[in-house]
């Protein structure tokens, strides 16, 4: 088993009052991805036309020189406060100190999938509490979103449009391998996702097979 602390990191929580909201749709599914009568990468998703993952390294392997590029660990400042453990492809994330959140993601450009759905999925199995959380953010860990878009040309530049953290259920407690899954509506001026597992909680929650498709243009336009 491979154990990495990462280094402390200073950023700005990832929560901001006034962003535009997305319409996000979320929920977990109980269907075994080991199942062999479910094809392992689409257990549990609902429906979504999509076939291929846009997720880099995601079997999480280790890179001569470049460790789990294209996924980056952040921290808020402080103490290191979080250990990541792999195994075979599953990533445990376990909190060991003082500071409330920790971020393992991934940065893509969706220019060219503005006006579409995103699908995000991941198995996860918790084991998390709250017993002494004392931050005003709710505890809990899981899939996590981050949405920027591109803004008016009189004002240059690229801002966060949403964030999102575990909106399925469950987040929070103990729970067996279970799919969790994250759709994303993608407006017209989207740039990039920034998206991975959030921390936020005590103890630990172990992922694997964490995927992203396409599932083509939102009907109606409403992602707009």
């Amino acid at each position: 088993m491979t154990h990495t602390s990462f280094a402390t990191r200073s950023l700005r929580a990832p929560i901001a009052a006034g962003f535009l909201l997305l319409t996000i749709l979320a929920g977990c599914d109980a269907t075994d991805p080991a199942d062999p009568a479910v094809p392992a990468a689409k257990a549990g998703l609902p429906d979504c036309s999509g076939t291929e993952n846009l997720l880099g390294n995601s079997g999480f392997a280790r890179i001569e020189g470049k460790g789990l590029e294209p996924w980056k660990g952040k921290q808020h400042a402080g103490k290191s406060s979080f250990d990541l453990a792999i195994e075979e492809g599953v990533v445990t994330i376990s909190r060991k100190g003082p500071e409330p959140w920790y971020l393992l993601t991934q940065i893509l450009p969706v220019t060219q999938y503005q006006g579409h759905r995103l699908m995000f999925a991941a198995e996860l199995k918790l084991d998390l509490n709250d017993e002494g959380w004392t931050e005003s953010m709710p505890p809990g860990g899981g899939l996590s979103v981050l949405v920027w878009g591109r803004l008016p040309v009189a004002m240059a530049g690229d801002r966060m449009v949403k964030e999102h953290s575990f909106e399925h259920e469950p987040h929070l407690g103990q729970a067996d391998w279970f799919t969790a899954t994250q759709a994303i509506d993608l407006p017209a001026n989207a740039t990039k996702i920034e998206l991975g597992f959030v921390h936020r909680a005590m103890g630990s929650y172990s992922l694997r097979n964490p995927r992203l498709y396409d599932c083509g243009p939102v009907a109606g336009d409403s992602a707009g």
